[in-house]
């Protein structure tokens, strides 16, 4: 059963930039990302994902942890930086959501 949900989550200690040699070994973690929410039961429960930026499905997030890796290969003429930006969902309802690039 679900409560009202009143917050939205919250990234904590966002990280402003992650620098990643193009010769990483496929599923190397860069960062665990952190977010919390303020609600109790489901409306506190989080989720995340990659809402743009890895046109090439170079990186994956793990939708429970944040944990942030490379599962594709990079290739730095193709392209030399990526801008992810990245979304976290409350399971409330109605779901509440912050993102981050």
């Amino acid at each position: 059963r679900y409560g009202e949900n009143l917050h939205y989550p919250e990234f904590e200690d966002f990280p402003v930039e992650v620098k990643v040699n193009e010769s990483v070994a496929l599923g190397t973690s860069l960062v665990r990302l952190r977010a919390r929410d303020r609600d109790l039961g489901y409306n506190g429960l989080l989720v995340y994902a990659i809402s743009g930026g890895d046109a090439d499905s170079a990186f994956r997030i793990d939708p429970d942890t944040g944990e942030l890796k490379v599962i594709g290969y990079l290739d730095r003429e193709r392209e030399s930086e990526y801008y992810l930006n990245v979304t976290v969902f409350d399971l409330g309802r109605p779901p509440r959501a912050a993102s981050r690039l």
